[in-house]
């Protein structure tokens, strides 16, 4: 697989990119954050879509794009002869996703699953795999090299592919378990098929039985229903009398009942009538009594009136001393608050007219006095910086001859060493000239900012003081003519009392005169009210007199309607005692019918639950031969399983067996390449340990120096790569070496860099990612990425930006 081109609108930090791709070492150069991994991840999103982004499909369009910007990558690649070019965007508001993949200018496949799907076919890998083969990262080569044997043989199995058929080898052995579990659940189940059988064979028996006990329940019932019925017809006979009598003695009782009743109230008729002629006499004594009644209510009723003028006077004169006490507090009140109020207006009145104007000019003269003082920072940073690197580069050539080459042009001292070193110190010399005059403008941009803040701080107070005394202003002037409001409105209460007071006039009052009259009244009151009611009741006389003489002709017919009754209740003849022997025998005859229904109801209901148990045992009976069946099925899927756990198990060492001899081929193949012949062979022993042939024996990897050691673990991740395209079909073609320079010192980075110039025929195209500037001028192709002061960066390649 080749790349031929890369288009990128509105992607993570890219605002917009075009990047074309030759068969040659190309660097992609730039700080932490600047957005290097962003180019191998379009690379990966328009091929497998927003599962393999470092975020949600939301964070993936850049925040940077302008308003209803689509985010966009398109790219093209070749297979062979064949060419293709796949897009993919999320448009609109909504980020819907949308791609097409076109072959040879044809539409070849469009939507997100069926082109996913194509692009895994094409290839041979799905995201894992073409992850694996075309993508090393630092972290990869660290692992190889310093993990342990069996951490080192894990990660292999999951870049390799052979942890997915771990993990099937575990699902298989799970379900071995599960049908083993299962099996050992339902074997007990089944063991009981004889007993359920017994139980059931018991149970038809038992139900034969009960059917027989049945028949002889039902004659017994009949027997007690015939004597029931005879002894109901006998106890109706005595019931019939029993009913006439019933009806009969409530009319005798309510009959005696009347006659006492109106014997007792022709005593009460009687004595009430004697009780009036005695009241007669009484009304006679009484009312000589009343005559000075009405003078004594007039009398009461004027001191009444007296003595309610003289409680009013008194809660007037309450009244006015609260509301004068209340009046003189309110004066004081007010007086307070002019003065306050004078204050506040003196105070405010010192306060310069132009203070807002003042606040802003010194707070621009502080700004500024920080911008200068940031700027002289970042110049002495700067200078101090280059002084530095003047300093080590000094030291650095003394330690040389002319001999030596230049880090800069790469060419020898030679004679211009003395005019290079003096050149170096007068620029040395000027560096540090700048940076003490920078210190000097640093303090005095210090000094002048300490005192625009102090100003600053002082005006700001005094703003707030001035905001202060304006709110407490408004809040005394408002206090001052509420007080005055009050004191106006207490002012008019106080005359509104004192005028209610001259009304009332003269208010003089006896008490004691006022309770002997009270007493007097109340005393001839009651005697009014009895005398009021001796005439109602001498009113009633007359018609009490007749009440008597018709009371006592009732009194007599309701003695003669008692005798009647008693001669027909005496002619019925009914015996209670031949009552009760007739009710006796009809509950006894009920009780043996009762129990002869319970006893035959007893022995249905246990027939009914036999015939239940019955039906149950046999509803066992068949759920025991589901569970059978199941066991064996059970014991069939354990079988199964353990053969096919045996052939992963064989299956897996097969492929290991073919695996770790092919990446030792190819990684000895690589290290030949890329050591210049000096190393020929590797092998990988059973925990994948690099063992490296050196002049003849093999030796394991600690043996060697570092460089050496990154050199061999590279190779062995190269050979993985190598592999896995190998199994998808694919040709000679790119790889994307992430960091891969990032722990090695610069020695070693050479050494891994020249040794990858011997690898243009495995790997046409090689995408060197990496933050060292030192590899600008080894690359042949430079893809710079350029932070700008927005947020987003600027790509650049060979300096322009595309």
């Amino acid at each position: 697989m080749r790349l031929h081109s890369l288009a990128i609108d509105n992607f993570r930090v890219l605002r917009q990119t075009r990047l074309q791709f030759s068969d040659q070492v190309i660097g992609i150069i730039g700080p932490n954050g600047a957005g290097k991994s962003s180019i191998v991840e379009a690379i990966a999103w328009a091929l497998y879509g927003t599962k393999v982004a470092r975020s949600v499909k939301e964070e993936i369009r850049s925040t940077y794009a302008e308003e209803g910007a689509d985010c966009q990558v398109a790219l093209e690649f070749a297979i062979g002869r064949e060419h293709y070019r796949l897009e993919r965007s999320l448009v609109g508001r909504t980020e819907r996703s949308e791609v097409v993949l076109y072959r040879g200018g044809e539409r070849e496949s469009a939507g997100t699953v069926d082109t996913e799907k194509y692009v895994t076919q094409l290839l041979g890998l799905d995201w894992h795999g073409f992850r694996t083969s075309f993508l090393a990262r630092q972290q990869e080569l660290n692992a190889l090299a310093d993990k342990t044997p069996g951490e080192r043989r894990d990660f292999l199995a999951g870049m390799l592919g052979i942890d997915r058929l771990d993990r099937a080898i575990k699902l298989v052995k799970d379900d071995r378990k599960a049908s083993e579990q299962a099996a050992q659940i339902l074997g007990p189940q089944v063991a009981m098929v004889d007993r359920v059988e017994d139980e059931l064979k018991a149970l038809r028996e038992h139900a034969g039985v009960l059917e027989q006990q049945q028949v002889g329940a039902l004659g017994a019932r009949d027997r007690a229903e015939r004597e029931h019925a005879q002894a109901q017809a006998h106890s109706r006979e005595h019931d019939a009398k029993q009913t006439a009598c019933s009806r009969l003695q409530p009319q005798l009782a309510a009959a005696r009942q009347s006659a006492e009743h109106l014997a007792r109230a022709l005593g009460e008729l009687r004595a009430r009538e004697t009780k009036l002629a005695a009241a007669k006499d009484w009304l006679a004594a009484l009312e000589p009594e009343l005559a000075p009644l009405e003078n004594l209510r007039a009398e009461l009723e004027n001191l009444n009136r007296r003595r309610e003028a003289a409680a009013q006077r008194a809660a007037l004169d309450e009244q006015v001393a609260v509301h004068k006490r209340e009046l003189s507090k309110t004066e004081q009140d007010v007086a307070e608050a002019r003065k306050a109020l004078d204050v506040v207006e003196q105070f405010l009145k010192e306060i310069p007219s132009d203070l807002a104007a003042l606040i802003e000019y010194v707070s621009a003269d502080l700004e500024e006095a920080r911008r200068q003082w940031s700027n002289q920072k970042a110049l002495l940073a700067a200078d101090e910086k280059t002084a530095g690197q003047l300093r080590e580069q000094l030291e650095s050539i003394k330690q040389v001859g002319p001999d030596a080459v230049c880090e800069r042009c790469h060419r020898p001292f030679g004679d211009d060493l003395p005019q290079i070193q003096k050149h170096l110190a007068e620029e040395l010399e000027a560096l540090e000239e700048a940076c003490a005059q920078h210190r000097q403008n640093l303090q005095a941009h210090l000094d002048r900012g300490a005192a625009l803040k102090k100003e600053f701080d002082r005006l700001q107070q005094l703003d707030r003081r001035r905001g202060e005394n304006e709110v407490r202003l408004k809040g005394l002037q408002e206090q001052a003519d509420r007080l005055a409001e009050q004191s106006r409105r207490l002012t008019s209460q106080i005359t509104k009392l004192e005028g209610q007071m001259a009304a009332l006039g003269d208010t003089a009052f006896d008490p004691v005169r006022h309770r002997e009259v009270f007493e007097k009244v109340k005393k001839l009151e009651a005697i009014n009210t009895e005398v009021v009611g001796l005439r109602g009741e001498l009113k009633a006389l007359p018609e009490l007199v007749e009440s008597v003489a018709k009371t006592s002709e009732q009194a007599s017919q309701a003695k003669a309607e008692v005798a009647q009754l008693e001669q027909e209740l005496q002619a019925i003849g009914f015996d209670q005692r031949a009552y009760d022997e007739a009710a006796n025998r009809q509950r006894e005859a009920q009780l043996r019918l009762d129990e002869a229904n319970r006893a035959h109801q007893e022995i249905v209901t246990k027939l009914e639950i036999t015939r239940r148990d019955i039906a149950h045992k046999e509803a066992e009976l068949a759920r025991l031969a589901e569970i059978g069946k199941q066991l064996e099925e059970s014991r069939d899927n354990q079988y199964y399983a353990e053969k096919l756990v045996n052939l992963f198990g064989d299956f897996r060492k097969y492929t290991i067996s073919r695996i770790r001899p092919r990446l030792a081929e190819l990684s000895s193949q690589l290290m030949v390449e890329m050591s210049g012949g000096r190393y020929s062979l590797v092998e990988l022993d059973e925990d994948y340990n690099l063992q490296v042939m050196d002049n003849g024996e093999y030796f394991g990897i600690d043996r060697f120096s570092g460089g050496e050691k990154d050199l061999a673990s590279l190779c062995l991740r190269l050979a993985i790569s190598l592999a896995l395209t190998e199994s998808a079909g694919l040709d000679s073609s790119f790889i994307i070496l992430d960091e891969v320079f990032g722990s090695q010192d610069a020695g070693r980075r050479d050494l891994i860099f020249e040794s990858l110039a011997n690898l243009k025929a495995r790997f046409p195209q090689m995408l060197l990612i990496t933050h060292l500037d030192e590899l600008k001028h080894k690359v042949e192709t430079l893809v710079e990425l350029v932070p700008q002061p927005g947020g987003w960066s600027e790509v650049r390649l060979n300096g322009e930006a595309v």
